[in-house]
């Protein structure tokens, strides 16, 4: 009898491997298209777009648009960066789409359909990849978590800070919204080299980026007004920070995309992050030398804490496993310069808090 049963459950378990039934990685994929406000195949080209899009829930794909520098004097939001990550897979014209790394066809409408895109998800993911963001003011803090299942090559975590509607970039195709627009690649368009994670491990990667100064709406991105693109280290081009998004994923070196991600937007409270991390108070603040962080812990969890400039720069990071009950950390902090710091925590399951630090000497 027990011959039997044994022999019904290898079958049962042959036939589901025979099925595709056994559980992998869904697949989020990645569609990146090239547009421009004033390029006048785009307007139909992204209502044919968003139209084959309609319906299909919003958590199963990520989406980004870099806008261009062509025709004419170019859409307002084109920066470097879009430029960059456009030159990356030979681009050079618009409107076009690229679905996980697969220049696929010169224009949205040569044959893109719901069918291409299921085809696109049925492809078994090769990295589990997840994360949250917290935006304070200006001040955009992302932490990911990613652990490859298949040995990729060379890979590269990329993240981006989308807008998810803009409208001030209107120009002269007829065109009046605009969605998910690159806002701003951390570090850069180059991401992060994470080919060394080993296989099967999880590792996590902390991010910080400050929009500088005012908004500012440039004449033109093309030509004379190359000069006049976004400049991040004195401006910005975001209108709404309520509409800022983040979004990541893990590519190789052959451009093809292992998975990618909508990142979780968290928020911040006075000194509540989770049911784990009941209570977080920073001393002395300001400070001279050192900076302590106290938890109160209602269980044992591995936290994440950062120290960040104003810029976006992690100065100073410790993961640490902490027990429950009250817990303390130590950041030195004598060679840092005199000035204000974002301390950001985060839990193991990514829950944020975040709070303004001053350092004076």
């Amino acid at each position: 009898k027990q011959d039997k049963m044994k022999k019904i459950l290898l079958l049962t378990a042959a036939g589901f491997s025979t099925l595709g039934l056994i559980a992998q990685e869904q697949r989020i994929p990645l569609l990146e298209m090239e547009s421009a406000s004033t390029c006048p195949p785009c307007r139909p080209g992204n209502i044919y777009f968003e139209g084959q899009m309609e319906g299909i829930p919003k958590e199963e794909y990520v989406k980004i648009k870099y806008q261009w520098y062509y025709p004419g004097v170019g859409d307002p939001y084109c920066t470097d960066e879009s430029v960059n990550r456009t030159a990356y897979y030979g681009v050079n014209g618009v409107p076009n789409l690229v679905i996980d790394g697969t220049y696929y066809n010169d224009h949205p409408q040569g044959g893109f359909t719901t069918a291409t895109f299921n085809a696109a998800k049925a492809v078994p993911a090769t990295y589990k990849l997840s994360g949250t963001y917290v935006i304070v003011g200006q001040d955009v803090h992302v932490n990911i978590k990613y652990t490859p299942l298949e040995q990729g090559t060379n890979a590269r975590l990329f993240v981006a800070i989308i807008e998810s509607e803009t409208e001030k970039n209107k120009m002269t195709n007829g065109e009046t919204k605009f969605y998910n627009v690159m806002k701003k690649m951390l570090p850069n368009d180059q991401g992060t080299d994470i080919s060394s994670t080993a296989l099967n491990t999880e590792a996590t990667t902390t991010l910080s980026f400050k929009f500088e100064g005012e908004y500012r709406l440039p004449p033109g991105s093309a030509g004379p007004y190359v000069s006049q693109r976004i400049n991040h280290a004195t401006e910005h081009s975001v209108e709404s920070f309520d509409n800022l998004k983040v979004v990541a994923w893990v590519q190789g070196s052959d451009k093809a995309v292992y998975q990618a991600a909508n990142l979780t937007k968290e928020t911040t409270a006075i000194d509540h992050v989770s049911n784990t991390v009941q209570s977080v108070s920073i001393y002395p603040n300001p400070t001279q030398s050192d900076i302590n962080i106290k938890f109160q812990m209602s269980e044992a969890d591995m936290i994440n804490a950062s120290i960040v400039s104003l810029t976006g720069k992690v100065v100073k990071n410790q993961q640490v496993q902490l027990n429950k009950g009250t817990n303390v950390i130590t950041f030195d902090t004598n060679e840092l310069p005199s000035g204000a710091y974002n301390i950001i925590i985060f839990d193991s399951k990514n829950n944020s808090f975040a709070q303004r630090v001053s350092v004076v000497k």
